[in-house]
């Protein structure tokens, strides 16, 4: 490999040399059962390679932080590879459920990301970050030139990768794994001649010189030059390692564009541009991109307007980057491709929009960031809701109808007097409109924040929603970034949310400045015949309003008559009909205006006649609005309820072929063999013996089948392979042979429910992929909740054959077992059989692990 030069290191005008960097730190976000599973059974072991994660250990203290889902936490620890990679560095795990979406991964790597660096602190400055994405295969010795350049002098290291089709990756890397060390060592030349035979079709979309289809959105181009070696012109390149130079930094886009800028302002960052120096190729499914891929030739033209929507001056300098992947020695007509590459990297440059985007604050961060906070159910700010709102915003006669609603009703708080809650909203934006006056700082709680969005962008005042049931739920992070910054805080609760009062204000307290206010609206929802109840459940409830940490200083309750309510409720349905349909329907819309008008009529008449008094009065309540200031006494933190755990989806089934059953007819079999079956079918029969109707799926023993068979009521074996099932009904014993029926469960459930399931060695058929599906199925498969699962597998370490070759890949250990049917089931037991005895617990030395599922999470 060919060392650092000072050139790779120091560019011009770089700072002073700093202090040796004394720490490294990797960091990998990682979430969702299948990106899980890929992640470390493919990319951890490549990490584990020696000159990877190995090699920087040895060189300094290295931490490797896994950002994940409190869902995943029980299949990590469970892995062999995780195992291997704790006795080669400090791992941790991070959970990030509060940041995890669907459909935004890049907002949630980002701010993942930032989180582990700020909880560093100071410590930041002397460590070398190395940032990993988790379907990254990592050629040997890239981790180690990361940390030489940072170890040399360079903040920053860039680099740039290409994609492979998953589905040819798979295969090929399974039959390279190591099972006895977990370790995928693949050089760099070695990775890039196999990932030359398998590029993904995005990435042959991006060669300048092929010409038979292009990527609209490209980020990155490549150039053929022989069946050996391919360059690239990254606009968008990874920031594989950082060393900040500040502390206070702030993420105002995504990673990749703004980590360098803002960490390392000093410009004193180097690419690496040599395959053989650092090589990760990304694995993709085929169909992946595939929306975007166009026939014809890449052009300059619309590649440059492509461009121009999204690209800092970061980003047009990493296009002067010539990055070589070579599986040999370079070519003589290198320079010729590279001079190529420049003429056209040229002609885009000169096609581009003079002012590059901003790297902080971008129009694409601030989309993706409103995103991910809406559905995280974070504060949103009123630029988050401009973004939302014109994501979702009606066209064309909707529109229309839009805005002649919000012109005659106005937007809640500040609705018109035709608005049946225009006596209601009053008194809290009066409120909220002196706070805005003073420049403060305002926290909108409410059951749905949506409803005052439209509102929201449109005032001038610093205001966040926050859905009033995330709030007890809030991250001790972000609750700490939130902590003092509000000078007030309106809630709006329902009567049901009343029992809750005391715990919403607990939690919001700590998010106010000293001397910040409470105010709290109690809404009246029900219907016309126990409205009257509402003042009732008021004062039963109030007492939760009492806290040692706040006085009601302000109480104003707004009357309502029987009229009032009649036109309210009945505006109100008319009102959200249309909201529902009626508004982007012509049809409907006459008949939803018949309606509409007088009830308004009636609403305004009403609501003209009513004032806010500060004594309960009697008869009907519309809503409660009350001022509460803290009182200046100590409070105690509130506990905080744990989150619960999410179970993720599978990926798609595929046939497999199962291993050949041990039969009496078809050929001779070992005796030591035979009895080590019967041994655990005698465990299968002791668990369930007497049981109604039992199934076992994935057929290894005829004699083993027959002898469950006859202790329970019914059994039925499934397999995929019918010719594994034709060999039962001869060797099932006497009385009623044993049913059997083809079946795939892998592509669906069982046809039939059972009150239990077994499996003995099935698992060590399913490849990691499909092991979910697997279990998913054969768990939906059972008649009852508290049905058994028990799954089978001969222990990785094993040597059942006694010839001492390596044992199978397939296998699960207990502890894999046991982390994958956690995910459907309430309590999981572990066995293990050691020479055919069977011990309670997980006993490593164990030849056979068993686990027992029982009590489904949620019905299936």
């Amino acid at each position: 490999m060919r060392a650092p030069s000072e050139a790779d290191v120091l560019p011009e005008g770089a700072a002073a040399p700093r202090p040796p960097v004394r720490a490294v730190t990797v960091l990998m976000p990682v979430w969702g059962y299948r990106f899980v599973s890929q992640f470390l059974e493919f990319s951890l072991p490549t990490l584990l390679a020696p000159g990877n994660l190995p090699a920087v250990a040895a060189a300094l203290p290295t931490r490797f932080v896994l950002l994940t889902s409190e869902s995943e936490e029980l299949l990590i620890r469970a892995s062999p590879a995780w195992h291997r990679l704790e006795q080669t560095c400090t791992a941790e795990i991070r959970r990030i459920d509060d940041l995890i979406t669907d459909g935004n991964h890049s907002a949630t790597i980002t701010l993942a990301f930032a989180r582990a660096v700020r909880q560093t602190g100071e410590a930041m400055l002397d460590t070398a970050f190395i940032f990993l994405v988790s379907d990254y295969l990592v050629a040997d010795g890239s981790l180690r030139s990361v940390v030489e350049r940072i170890r040399g002098g360079a903040s920053g290291v860039v680099a740039g990768n290409f994609q492979i089709i998953a589905e040819d990756a798979i295969p090929l890397l399974r039959r390279r794994i190591d099972p006895n060390s977990t370790v995928v060592a693949l050089s760099p030349r070695e990775l890039v001649r196999w990932s030359l035979a398998h590029l993904h079709p995005a990435t042959v979309a991006n060669m300048v010189n092929f010409g038979l289809s292009h990527n609209a959105h490209t980020n990155r181009l490549f150039w053929r030059v022989d069946e050996n070696t391919l360059i690239g012109r990254f606009y968008l390149m990874h920031m594989i390692g950082i060393r900040p130079e500040v502390t206070d930094f702030v993420v105002g886009a995504s990673c990749d564009y703004s980590f360098i800028p803002e960490m390392c302002p000093s410009g004193n960052v180097v690419a690496l541009t040599d395959s053989d120096d650092y090589l990760v190729v990304e694995m993709q499914p085929r169909s992946h991109e595939s929306k975007w891929l166009l026939p014809g030739p890449i052009e300059a033209k619309p590649l440059a307007n492509s461009l121009s929507e999204w690209t800092t001056e970061q980003h047009r300098g990493n296009a002067a980057n010539t990055l070589v992947y070579h599986a040999g020695e370079p070519p003589l007509f290198l320079a010729a491709a590279v001079a190529e590459a420049d003429a056209f990297v040229a002609e885009v440059r000169g096609l581009l929009s003079p002012e590059p985007h901003p790297f902080r604050h971008h129009h694409y961060w601030i989309g993706s960031l409103a995103s991910n906070r809406a559905q995280t159910r974070r504060p949103l700010s009123r630029e988050d809701w401009q973004f939302l709102l014109g994501e979702r915003a009606p066209r064309g006669l909707a529109a229309t109808l839009w805005r002649l609603r919000a012109k005659f009703f106005g937007s809640a708080p500040d609705v018109t007097r035709l608005h049946p809650r225009w006596p209601d909203y009053g008194l809290p934006l009066n409120a909220l409109k002196k706070i805005i006056a003073q420049n403060g700082r305002t926290l909108l709680v409410a059951p749905q924040p949506a409803a005052f969005a439209r509102w929201l962008t449109r005032t001038a005042g610093d205001i966040f929603t926050l859905e009033v049931a995330r709030l007890p739920e809030l991250p001790e992070e972000e609750e700490r970034a939130l902590a003092g910054s509000f000078n007030a805080c309106l809630m709006i609760l329902g009567e049901g949310m009343l029992k809750s009062a005391d715990e919403f204000i607990a939690h919001a307290a700590p998010l106010l400045v000293p001397g910040g206010q409470f105010m709290i609206l109690v809404a009246n929802e029900r219907g016309f015949a126990d409205a009257a109840t509402f003042g009732r459940e008021f004062a039963q409830q109030s007492a939760r309003l009492l806290d040692t940490s706040t006085w009601v200083t302000d109480i104003h309750y707004v009357p309502a008559s029987r009229l009032r309510w009649a036109s309210y409720r009945a505006l109100g349905n008319v009102l959200k009909r249309g909201d529902a349909a009626g508004w982007s329907s012509p049809l409907r819309l006459a008949g939803l205006a018949l309606l509409t008008v007088p009830l308004t009529v009636a609403t305004l008449l009403t609501n003209l006649g009513i004032r806010a008094v500060t004594t309960p009065p009697r008869g009907l309540w519309s809503s409660v609005f009350l001022i509460l200031r803290p009182s200046g006494n100590e409070r105690t933190p509130p506990r905080r309820s744990p989150s619960a755990a999410r179970v993720r989806g599978a990926g798609k089934s595929i046939n497999l072929p199962f291993a050949p059953a041990l039969t009496l007819g078809a050929r001779p079999r070992d005796p030591t063999l035979l009895a080590q079956s019967l041994a655990r079918y005698r465990f299968i029969v002791d668990l369930l013996d007497s049981r109604r109707a039992v199934a076992e799926y994935g057929c290894v023993e005829a004699l083993g089948s027959a002898l469950v068979h006859r202790k329970v009521k019914k059994l039925t074996v499934y397999d995929p392979d019918s010719a594994r099932l034709g060999e039962l009904h001869p060797q099932s014993g006497e009385g009623t042979p044993v049913l059997a029926q083809v079946h795939d469960v892998l592509g669906d459930p069982l046809p039939m429910r059972h009150d239990a399931i077994y499996c003995l060695g099935a698992i060590e058929q399913i490849t990691r992929d499909d092991e979910d599906v697997f279990a998913r199925h054969l768990a939906a498969s059972l008649s009852f909740a508290h049905g058994l699962l028990i799954l089978g597998s001969a222990s990785p370490d094993a040597d059942d054959d006694g010839d001492g070759a390596a044992p199978p890949i397939g296998r699960r250990s207990a502890a894999e077992l046991k982390a994958l049917l956690e995910r459907y089931f309430h309590m999981v037991l572990c066995f293990s059989m050691v020479d055919e005895i069977v011990h309670p617990g997980i006993v490593r030395a164990a030849d056979y692990a068993f686990v027992v599922g029982c009590g489904c999470k949620e019905p299936l």
